[in-house]
């Protein structure tokens, strides 16, 4: 029983260490229709290393804010054009039909936090980003 205490003790005192600091305080949201989370565009591509990037605005965002860089589509899908014009075609000759030929970065995402808002469309970011992402893949952060 004294080793189950101890080791939730331990277990306890430790999750302290795997969490983001309170920049803002504790989240309480008292009043209706308050904005919690914001987003916008990436404008330009980036490429892993960047610690700068380039987005659609800059207002809201802080210095320590944690932000998330998402890259939400962009993938490459086989696509057959008498889907769209057959219409007595029951199902389609190519059981291929809708794979993914390429995912182009969709699906990439990372943490980062904001270390300076260097302008009205700029970001820099504490550390490099470490992968690719692009304007054509409707990238947010």
């Amino acid at each position: 029983m004294k080793k189950h205490f101890i080791f939730f003790l331990i277990l306890i005192s430790s999750l302290s260490l795997f969490s983001q600091r309170g920049k803002d305080g504790a989240g309480n949201i008292v009043a209706a229709n308050t904005i919690v989370n914001l987003y916008t565009p990436l404008t330009a591509s980036i490429n892993a290393g960047a610690t700068s990037i380039s987005v659609g605005s800059t207002v809201g965002f802080a210095v320590g804010d944690l932000v998330m860089i998402i890259q939400m589509q962009g993938a490459s899908v086989r696509a057959n054009k008498w889907w769209f014009t057959d219409t007595t075609a029951t199902a389609p000759p190519d059981t291929s039909q809708g794979y993914i030929l390429n995912y182009n970065e969709a699906g990439n995402h990372e943490f980062a936090q904001v270390n300076s808002v260097l302008s009205a469309n700029s970001l820099s970011l504490d550390c490099g980003i470490l992968k690719k992402y692009t304007t054509v893949g409707k990238t947010q952060v």
